[in-house]
């Protein structure tokens, strides 16, 4: 392992230098096309040249040329709406539209229903009401969504990966196959460049325990994994939060730039920008509690038309936040002292009417609750609303799951219409070489794992000093024994603690695998859900990181099983041990992989506690005895469960091994104790093998099951 990790960081820095050379290429031929241009340029037109770079210390870069790869999108919504179950309206007539080369604010307060109106408009959400047209022709965005891109809040990457590799990967998982790697690799470089990222390109992103780059450079990093996918529209969602003011003008002027340049339809949800920021937005959705709006069309005009209702700035506050204390009812209305931030919807409608918006401010603005099915079913029966309220939440939620199931399955056998992107055999390929880099990136972090096994394996072996067997002595030896001594170990009965140790072997090989294993899928789950709602497959995503790994396994093995044997009184051979730890350790890791898709991260090392106390103890075949749990009908119900224990079939492997390889008659004349079957040794080894590949295939049920929501 230490000579791989040598071969690795020399293939790495090797890489690292060419693509290096080739940026160092693009930015020769940039400076010399900037040279020619400006020389080009007459005196006069470079005294006034006071365009603004994003850098100072840099010539600005171009936008990546995705030419033949985007379309333009002009999206015209009308009447958006969406009603809970429960009779409330959280959006409510949003009509516009979102046009293709400008840059659109949404803003509003809290509860306005920023979020939900992206959600609303992606189809991510089912609206109550309302219909969408893309270019005119009534249809659903979705339909399009491998050519949106989204930016979450959050920077949502892997942290152990470096700038280069996050953007690689996404734009081979994302751009049309019929791409060359060429151009893909282009696009990236391109892409890294024009983020002004080629200085910390193969630096790690880091997090708050490995220090990476800064945060304005994760929040590029975050818009470039879209861009280099050449979307057609992108949404942003708090681009610049946590964010200082020059840093927030820089991805503001970005956006701005990206929309111009490629004529791509952008919508920002954004909070308190600045003025500088706030003029690099072409178009402003302002929306008040309720999800009504209340201004909607070119920034540059909300000014004049807030002064027709009476809001004037005459403090000249930032605009931003003059808007949205105008929104909020905190800046009094010049026309009206008994003002409401209500009447600002009314005051909208008529404006979108033809008629003066001041009127608004005349009309008292009545929201009108519509009556669900349920709460009408609350007045006959409050068991009756409750039972069609589940009904009705399970039917959707099963209605989603198998729209999603046969789009997955058409997908497979047919081609995408919008963009062929690579098929599961690709995607598994590449979500494998990202799983071995976040793997065995760091030779330190890898070996600190490995040392989790070795010292579970020692506790072990420390523990068992004593677990051995001791069988019955020759009849005639007990027959002039003392009284005592005839009814104890050797005479009445044989001292067997062999399935003790076996139960203490499972503990220690199930606390090592279910906790490193949890970690595979629980340490990324937000990364999967961003990475599934961008179009990425499940299965092959979750093969990759299965499957790699298995290394990972082997080598817990050997650091468990060599500090196991080191103080057990086993009597079987070495590969057998190796083979049975081997085995559990593909469960246990089956294990982890299920808790954490299923549970919450916080949730997760408690229940390894107790699902490893639960398998490997009650349901192990020791305490209680398999032998009682076969004879007595008070466990005829739960016998079953028993069955699908990996440890239960670990413990009998372990106990026929270790009875053949000793030499008591009663081992290989007599039935062997705890109801085991000598000749069950291959049924309990292809048992645990098929509980593991159970496990496993629940953990990718479980991954696709639970948090659908965030999946989309």
């Amino acid at each position: 392992m230490t000579g791989f990790f040598q071969v690795r960081r020399w293939s790495m820095r090797k890489r690292n230098v060419k693509y290096r050379k080739r940026l160092d290429v693009k930015e020769a031929q940039k400076e010399d096309a900037t040279m020619k241009q400006t020389d080009s340029q007459s005196p006069e037109d470079l005294a006034f040249d006071d365009t603004e770079t994003l850098d100072d210390t840099r010539i600005e870069t171009p936008v990546p040329s995705v030419a033949g790869g985007i379309r333009r999108f002009d999206i015209q919504f009308d009447n958006l709406g969406l009603t809970l179950p429960d009779g409330v309206e959280i959006m409510k007539g949003v009509s516009g539209t979102l046009s293709a080369g400008r840059l659109c604010a949404v803003m509003g307060p809290s509860g306005a229903g920023k979020t939900t109106f992206v959600s609303l408009l992606t189809n991510k959400v089912k609206r109550s009401e309302g219909t969408v047209r893309i270019n005119g022709n009534v249809e659903e965005l979705s339909t399009y969504r491998k050519l949106i891109g989204f930016v979450p809040q959050e920077d949502i990457m892997l942290r152990e990966l470096t700038v280069r590799d996050i953007l690689m990967h996404s734009a081979l998982m994302r751009l049309p196959v019929e791409w060359s790697i060429q151009r893909k690799k282009g696009l990236v470089l391109d892409t890294i460049a024009f983020l002004g990222l080629e200085h910390v390109m193969n630096s790690v992103v880091g997090d708050e325990v490995e220090r990476g780059i800064s945060g304005g450079q994760r929040k590029r990093v975050n818009i470039g994994m879209e861009l280099v996918a050449a979307p057609s529209v992108l949404f942003l969602d708090e681009p610049t939060s946590g964010l200082d003011s020059a840093t927030s003008f820089e991805v503001c002027k970005l956006l701005h730039t990206i929309a111009r340049e490629q004529s791509m339809t952008i919508a920002s949800i954004i909070h308190s920008p600045s003025p500088p920021c706030f003029e690099q937005f072409d178009d402003l959705l302002l929306l008040g509690k309720g999800g009504r709006i209340v201004y909607f069309g070119p920034r540059a005009e909300a000014s004049a038309y807030f002064a027709s209702i009476g809001f004037e700035n005459k403090q000249e506050a930032s605009p931003s936040d003059f808007y949205m204390d105008i929104a909020t009812g905190r800046v009094p209305c010049a026309f009206l002292k008994a003002f409401k931030p209500s009447m600002l919807f009314a005051c909208w409608e008529y404006k979108m009417q033809g008629s003066d918006p001041a009127l608004g401010l005349k009309t008292r603005f009545i929201v009108q609750r519509k009556k669900t099915m349920i709460q009408r079913l609350e007045k006959k029966s409050p068991f009756l609303a409750l039972g069609a309220s589940i009904v009705l939440a399970w039917g959707q939620y099963w209605s989603d799951v198998s729209q999603e199931m046969w789009h997955t399955a058409r997908q497979v056998f047919a081609q995408d219409p919008i963009r062929s992107t690579p098929n599961l055999l690709a995607v598994f390929w590449l979500c494998y070489k990202r799983a071995c880099s976040q793997l065995y990136r760091s030779r330190s972090g890898f070996w600190f794992d490995q040392m989790v096994h070795l010292l579970c394996g020692i506790f072990i072996s420390v523990a068992t000093l004593d677990n051995d067997y001791v069988g019955l002595f020759p009849q005639t030896m007990c027959e002039i024994a003392p009284a005592s001594l005839q009814a104890g170990i050797g005479c009445g009965k044989p001292g067997d603690a062999l399935a003790v140790s076996g139960m203490f072997i499972s503990l220690g090989i199930l606390f090592a695998g279910v906790t490193v294993g949890g970690a595979t899928f629980g340490r990324e789950r937000v990364v999967f859900w961003r990475d599934v709602a961008s179009g990425m497959p499940a299965v092959p995503y979750f093969f990759a990181k299965w499957i790699a790994d298995i290394p990972r396994m082997l080598i817990a093995n050997v650091m468990f099983t060599c500090a196991l044997v080191l103080l057990l009184p086993f009597h079987s051979d070495l590969a057998s041990i190796f083979l049975l730890v081997q085995m559990l350790y593909f469960a246990a890791f089956s294990l982890g992989y299920f808790l954490s898709s299923l549970l919450e991260p916080s949730a997760v090392p408690l229940a390894t506690t107790g699902f490893v106390l639960l398998w490997a103890m009650l349901f192990g075949g020791v305490t209680p005895d398999l032998w009682k749990v076969n004879r007595e009908a008070a466990f005829a119900p739960f016998r079953w469960i028993w069955s699908i224990s990996a440890p239960r079939w670990t413990i009998e492997a372990w106990y026929i091994k270790e009875s053949q390889a000793r030499p008591w008659r009663e081992l290989h004349e007599d039935d062997l104790s705890h109801d085991y079957n000598r000749d069950n040794y291959g049924k309990a080894l292809g048992s645990v093998a098929y509980i593991a590949i159970g496990w496993g295939l629940m953990a990718l049920i479980a991954l696709k099951l639970v948090n659908r929501g965030k999946q989309k």
